[in-house]
């Protein structure tokens, strides 16, 4: 984070990597997926375990992973790193 200008880590930015135990997935590439019927599948009849979004597939843009149990993550790794822009190449 670069909440701090003058502390150790200044400049310095911070990435969480997780495991994640995704188990049986929501599957939707809907642009407006039906929000009841996805919580209902994993909240109320639990018939899955987690939603996996494909916006890729309808926007363009990323899949989007969500899980509702915290259970099911896992902070693995963390990645500290400097950002280096072009003109710092010289």
């Amino acid at each position: 984070a670069n909440d701090d200008k003058q502390g150790i880590f200044s400049g310095l930015f911070a990435l969480i990597v997780c495991r994640v135990a995704c188990g049986n997935l929501y599957y939707t590439d809907e642009v407006k997926p039906d929000v009841q019927d996805i919580m209902d599948a994993v909240l109320t009849k639990r018939t899955h375990h987690a939603v996996l979004g494909d916006r890729e597939k309808c926007r363009g843009t990323y899949r989007e992973f969500i899980v509702f149990d915290q259970r099911q993550v896992y902070p693995e790794y963390v990645v500290i790193y400097q950002r280096v822009s072009p003109e710092d190449d010289n």
